[in-house]
Formats: structure tokens, C-alpha cells, sequence
């Protein structure tokens, strides 16, 4: 999730009724589930909903990679699609705060696994930066609510 959403800022679209997914869930033609398949005449295609714009696209393409593989090396078997709105279903699974995406990120086996241990050590030190940078930002919403509600 880390690499998906890397700033504080990433995880204010993760919100029930944005129609972003808020949990690891895959459906056909379901634009509420983090990895929609769509069949069309060509074949079948994927689209992963999950990063934002704010992401480093090689993060995002190298993570995805090394998950798949993981499954497959694993033998893991994908669980039922989802029909229907998969954001009324419990956010379980993926960190929703950069706090959250820090911990994961850092304790897993399969980011060392693909990234190797000073990678993984390092961008979850820059993330850990960015969650400092971001707490100790004053924005105008701080400063007129402080202001409207002092």
C-alpha cells in the first residue's frame, strides 16, 4: 500500500462513497474492487485501481510485479469476484493511513523479498519523513477552522 498511496495527502481520496477501493477485492467489470478485469473482443485486460496519481509508477509496476509473483510462486488461489459495490464492505486488509502503510510495508516479507532489505529500509524512511513533514504542516483549512472554532 505503501507504494500505492506514499504521501500523508494519498489516503484523504480513501473514503466510503468515493468509489476508490478501500479493500483487496477483485470483480469483473466492477469499478468498486481494487483489481477490475474486463473482458472485451480482443481478451481479457486488468486494470489495478488502487495507486493515485501521486505515486512513483515504477513503485507501483515493480510492487505489482512482485505480488503477482508471490502468489504464483505461493500457489495462491484469487478468492470470489465481487459483484455489486465492494466499498460497503469492511476496509479490512489495506492500510488506510500512511502511519498503517509504514508498518506493512516495513514488516513485509515479500517487499524484502522483491526489493531487497535496503530498499525496503529506505523508502520506508522517506515515507516515515513525509508522515513527520505532514504533521507538522499548519494548512489554511488548519489555520480557518482553528480560527472559526477558537
Amino acid at each position: 500500500m505503501l507504494l500505492y498511496a506514499p504521501y500523508a495527502n494519498s489516503y484523504r481520496r480513501f473514503r466510503p462513497g468515493s468509489y476508490v477501493p478501500m479493500n483487496a477485492t477483485w470483480g469483473w467489470d466492477n469499478r468498486t474492487v481494487m483489481a477490475r478485469v474486463l473482458r472485451d473482443p480482443v481478451g481479457i485486460r486488468l486494470e489495478f485501481r488502487l495507486p493515485g496519481a501521486d505515486t512513483n509508477p515504477y513503485h507501483v509496476f515493480a510492487a505489482i510485479i512482485a505480488a503477482g509473483l508471490d502468489g504464483a510462486v505461493r500457489r495462491l488461489a484469487p478468492p470470489e469476484p465481487v459483484t455489486g459495490d465492494a466499498t460497503r464492505l469492511p476496509p479490512d486488509l489495506l492500510p488506510l493511513d500512511l502511519t498503517e502503510a509504514i508498518g506493512a510495508f516495513a514488516a513485509s516479507g515479500v517487499a524484502r523479498a522483491a526489493f531487497g532489505a535496503g530498499v525496503q529500509a529506505h523508502l520506508a524512511a522517506l515515507a516515515a519523513r513525509e508522515r513527520v513533514a505532514a504533521r507538522l504542516a499548519v494548512t489554511d483549512w488548519d489555520l480557518a477552522r482553528g480560527f472559526e472554532f477558537a
